[in-house]
């Protein structure tokens, strides 16, 4: 990563971590305000909700979500990942579920943690990659990685067409009732 890819990610963080801090003090949210706050559509939120786990709005008696504090962050976190990091839908999954299971252990990136302070918390593992004691990946490790990548390549830009596809057929219901 160079300079300018830190700085940008470092600025990205402390932007999410400024959105988390300014969300309001209220006991819940509805979809439309949760929508606009994170940025993205109603149905986005809910497509994310069959997607992902961790977020999870209750319901009211009439079917209305319920949003907390912690289900926006959650809709800030997940939408960092897939708009600024690039992830695919399943990639994302893994983070998250990664976040989740290394929480005890490390701080999740939406507390700012900076990489020398995961060094420093992993320092064993740490120095046994900076001394270049781990052997190179063989040629079917780096297979697996391209072949990886080239799956939630494959999946990000297929999400994007769709997500493109709905934005339209959304587009001509609002024209059709319009006309």
């Amino acid at each position: 990563m160079n300079n300018n890819e830190t700085v940008h990610a470092q600025t990205a963080q402390a932007e999410l971590k400024e959105r988390i801090k300014s969300i309001p003090n209220k006991m819940g949210f509805k979809i439309g305000e949760v929508a606009k706050y994170v940025g993205v559509k109603q149905y986005v939120l809910r497509y994310w909700e069959t997607e992902f786990e961790a977020l999870h709005p209750k319901k009211s008696n009439n079917g209305q979500r319920f949003y907390t504090r912690k289900d926006i962050e959650m809709a800030l976190t997940i939408r960092k990942l897939l708009h600024e990091d690039r992830f695919s839908i399943e990639g994302a999954r893994a983070v998250l579920k990664k976040m989740k299971s290394q929480k005890s252990q490390i701080q999740p990136i939406m507390e700012g943690t900076t990489q020398a302070q995961v060094v420093e918390a992993h320092q064993p593992a740490a120095e046994l990659v900076l001394s270049k004691k781990t052997p190179a990946p063989t040629a079917e490790q780096v297979q697996k990685a391209v072949a990886q990548r080239e799956r939630e390549l494959h999946q990000y830009w297929s999400s994007s067409v769709d997500y493109l596809i709905e934005e339209i057929r959304q587009a001509k219901k609002r024209l059709a009732g319009a006309i």
